[in-house]
Parts: C-alpha cells; structure tokens; sequence
C-alpha cells in the first residue's frame, strides 16, 4: 500500500491518497468513501481486489480524512466531484491502459450515480454500495429550512451527526474499529448537507436516464440510507444488476457479508473485460 498526496483544483485544500496494485494488472477501480470516514478503511478491499489483478486508488474527499481543514465542511458539489475527476486521473496515470472502473459507498455512492448520469466518462462500468440517494429516516420540512437558512448566513456552520457503530456492522470487532478511528468524524457542514440531499433527489429523480454497466448493492436492513430508494433506482436504470443483501447493516464489506460483496464486485468487473 502506497500513498501520495494533491491539491483539489476548486477548493484548494490537500488531499491524501493510496493505491494498490498487483504485479499484472487487469483492471483498476477508483474508490470513493462515505460520509464521516476516509480512503484507510478500504485498505482490506483493495488487498483483496489485487489478489484478483485488480488495482486500486482511494482518496480522502473534502472535509473528510487526514488533511480535512474543518471536518465535514464542503461548499458545494463541484469540489466533491472534483475529487472523482482527481481520482480517476490518479488511476489512470498509475496504472495506464487498463479498463477503469469507479466504486462508490454511501455518500460516496450517491456521488458516483450523480457523476455518471451528469458526466460520460470512460469509465467501464460502476459499483455503488448502499448509495446515499435518500436517507432512511425521513428528512422534515423543518431541517431542510433549518440547513438553507444557515448554508445562506453561516456556511461554516456544521451539525452533529454522529454514526452509531451498530448502524455500521452487525460485527463487534468492526463496530468498536469505526468508533475508536481517529479520522473518523461526525460533524456535517450545512453546505454539504443541503447538496447531499438535493444531489440524492436529482439521482432518484433521472435514474430512468442511467445506461451504463451498474453494479447496485445495498443492505434490506440498512439503518443509514434508503434500501427502497436504491431498489427503485435500480427498477428505472438501464444496464443495472440489483443485489440486496441480507443479515448485515450500512457497510456490507465490514459485516458478515464481506466474501460476497468482493466476490460480486470481482465477478463484475471480470464479466465486463
């Protein structure tokens, strides 16, 4: 495992990264993290993606990770897009002529949809887990006034929003890893908040417009994000294999059912080679 490190070109704050790779290269997947955590905890995905030919690169996004200047603190969209387009050129310098393939989970899977049904890039097919397109518990009229009010007149401003490691994990061991994580965090900024949102509805609202090779999985018993609102993304979409997963919370590659979302993600990429 390496590491590197480059300036987001619309904010202007560092980033860090790492990246993997095996000695023959087949394929390589650009890595984008959720809310309130960073690249590191995909560290074991990565390691077992390379035992199959597959490298790959993850990078901290903005507001998150080693270098966040003020944590959960992102002023709109375009910077966390910018991250994506960061990463995928980082992969593609890295490891050149290879298919690229582009993995997103939670806040990092609502970015990825939104990425691919905003912009066509190269990219030969997507991987989305438990994506953030609505949040599982509703959003009240009051916060969403609340949140516009203070992104307007305090866009510094961030909220509390702690992650319970029982919504993380059904596995002790992996639910006591993610609250004892230094680099993990549980503050929200309005501006962040506000887009996460609007960016979830615009997904849900154009997912009849998707083409591209999708891989979906999300959780029936996520506590996080919404499992309907995937499932119907999925209906809509062309080209997108739907897979529920059962027994497990949020992070389907911490919980019990770790073998079968790497299985599945190297099956897809393998089956689009």
């Amino acid at each position: 495992m390496e590491s590197f490190e480059r300036i987001n070109p619309v904010s202007g704050h560092r980033r860090h990264g790492i990246f993997h790779g095996p000695t023959e290269t087949m394929a390589a997947l650009s890595i984008i993290h959720g809310f309130g955590e960073h690249s590191g905890r995909y560290e074991h995905m990565m390691k077992a993606l390379a035992e199959q030919g597959i490298a790959s690169l993850a990078m901290d996004l903005e507001g998150h990770g080693r270098f966040a200047d003020k944590k959960g603190v992102c002023r709109n969209y375009d910077i966390l897009r910018a991250d994506v387009d960061m990463s995928l050129a980082e992969l593609g310098m890295r490891f050149p002529n290879v298919p690229q393939f582009l993995f997103g989970h939670s806040l990092g899977g609502g970015l990825v949809l939104n990425y691919g049904l905003q912009q066509s890039p190269d990219i030969k097919g997507f991987i989305v887990s438990a994506p953030l397109i609505v949040p599982a518990d509703p959003i009240s009229n009051g916060l969403r006034v609340l949140v516009r009010t203070l992104r307007r007149f305090m866009p510094g401003v961030t909220l509390s929003n702690p992650i319970s490691g029982d919504k993380v994990s059904s596995i002790a061991a992996e639910r006591e890893k993610y609250e004892k994580d230094p680099l993990n965090h549980g503050r929200l900024g309005v501006g962040l908040a506000q887009d996460m949102i609007l960016g979830g509805e615009w997904v849900a609202d154009n997912a009849e417009h998707w083409r591209a090779p999708l891989l979906l999985m999300h959780a029936r018993a996520d506590k996080l994000t919404s499992f309907a609102a995937s499932e119907a993304f999925a209906h809509q979409a062309k080209n997108c294999t739907f897979l529920p997963m059962e027994n497990c919370e949020h992070e389907m590659h911490n919980d019990v059912t770790r073998d079968a979302v790497y299985q599945s993600m190297i099956d897809f990429i393998k089956a689009l080679l």
